[in-house]
């Protein structure tokens, strides 16, 4: 009878063990499961293997004469009723998984072979920390905060094509495209500005992912000039913003007519990681009442990011609550002589989903009328005047600076 019941016993552990093996393992594959509590809940698992089988230890020698042991009648109770009621659940429980799909019934059919192959529990810990490592490397990688960088007004015009050639930076780039991609080269003017032909792809080579098309110079060339932008930056890959979910959910919204009255509802479909708003004002330091209502109702609403351009100008960035703002991002590159604004900024974002996990500003020198946009050796004098405007700077760099 104590025959008996060890080798119920082991049945049992070995059913269990199987079980939370296969779960283990489908947990993480399906990415349902922290893969350190994987490796954790297989090792258990391997250890329920281990004490069921024969020897006792991973590498005892089997002995010489193995007891043959009769399986108890069907019929017939063996152990306690909670050592049945837990066996009764194991086999259950195995019996689902062999029913579903073939990646998932791996997990199950894998645990059994390996139970009756006799196989070495630190095979089967050797074989699960594969696996949970690959899924460590795959969580790692996906929760990884993504970098983007956000840049000012940008047109390049006649002369102004190779003015983001220059630019070196440690991700993708967001601008504001100020006038639409033309057909054949025009000449610009303060009220009316087109891009050359091949500006998408000279935004592409810049590493450019986005950019606003939403803003006061939209429609310079007519509806036909707005979808005649899109599919060109499309095309290479650019998504036109209005609104995209795509690296991140981003909106740009225009308040040259003022805040628009479905802003509220806007935001909340779209729900933005980043709001980036556009507006008509004078090449001024401070923003204008507009920007302001439109900052107040986005902070109200918790988005995470806003970044404002169109002035031309720089302004202060500073935090509210989990909400960072850039007040003013400035020129970036523009080869038009309706503007003479030479300093702007970049912003850095490092972003999670729904939260900005680390905001850096770069001061630039613009690229004007032709000229490469320039990051200068020293930006000292940038910094401390972002800190006059109100600014709360740290992590301060002869380049950079957190805020």
């Amino acid at each position: 009878m104590p025959t008996e019941r060890k080798a119920t016993q082991a049945l049992q552990a070995s059913a269990l063990g199987q079980l939370a093996l296969s779960d283990a393992i489908e947990a993480t594959l399906a990415g349902k499961m922290d893969p350190v509590a994987a490796l954790a809940a297989a090792t258990e698992a391997a250890g329920a293997l281990r004490v069921s089988r024969p020897g006792g230890g991973a590498h005892a020698p089997p002995p010489e004469q193995p007891p043959r042991v009769a399986r108890p009648p069907r019929s017939q109770p063996v152990g306690d009723a909670k050592q049945n009621e837990a066996l009764s659940e194991a086999s259950r429980r195995l019996a689902v998984q062999r029913e579903r799909p073939s990646r998932l019934r791996w997990s199950a059919s894998r645990a059994t072979h390996v139970h009756r192959t006799g196989l070495s529990s630190a095979s089967v810990l050797c074989a699960v920390s594969l696996v949970c490592l690959s899924a460590c490397a795959r969580s790692t990688l996906s929760e990884r905060p993504r970098v983007l960088w956000f840049g000012g007004d940008v047109h390049f015009g006649l002369d102004g094509g190779a003015a983001l050639e220059g630019l070196s930076l440690d991700g993708p780039l967001v601008v504001n495209l100020e006038g639409p991609i033309s057909r054949a080269p025009r000449a610009s003017r303060a009220d009316a500005l087109f891009n050359p032909p091949d500006a998408a792809k000279r935004l592409a080579a810049a590493r450019v992912i986005a950019a606003g098309v939403d803003n006061n110079h939209a429609l310079d060339d007519g509806p036909a000039g707005v979808a005649f932008t899109n599919a060109t930056l499309r095309a290479v890959g650019i998504e036109p913003l209005g609104a995209t979910s795509s690296p991140v959910p981003m909106l740009q919204v225009d308040l040259s007519r003022g805040v628009p009255a479905e802003l509220r509802a806007q935001l909340e479909v779209h729900r933005p990681t980043v709001l980036l708003l556009h507006v008509l004002a004078p090449p001024l330091y401070l923003p204008e009442p507009p920007l302001r209502e439109a900052v107040e109702l986005a902070v109200s609403q918790r988005v995470p990011a806003v970044l404002a351009h169109g002035s031309h100008a720089l302004g202060a960035v500073e935090r509210r609550g989990d909400t960072v703002i850039a007040w003013g991002l400035g020129n970036l590159a523009f080869d038009c002589a309706c503007t003479t604004e030479d300093e702007g900024l970049l912003v850095r974002l490092e972003l999670e989903p729904q939260r900005v996990t680390r905001a850096t500003v770069a001061p630039v020198r613009a690229g004007l009328q032709g000229r490469a946009v320039r990051l200068p050796d020293d930006a000292s004098a940038d910094l401390a005047l972002l800190e006059s405007l109100g600014s709360r700077l740290h992590q301060k760099t002869a380049t950079r600076a957190d805020w």
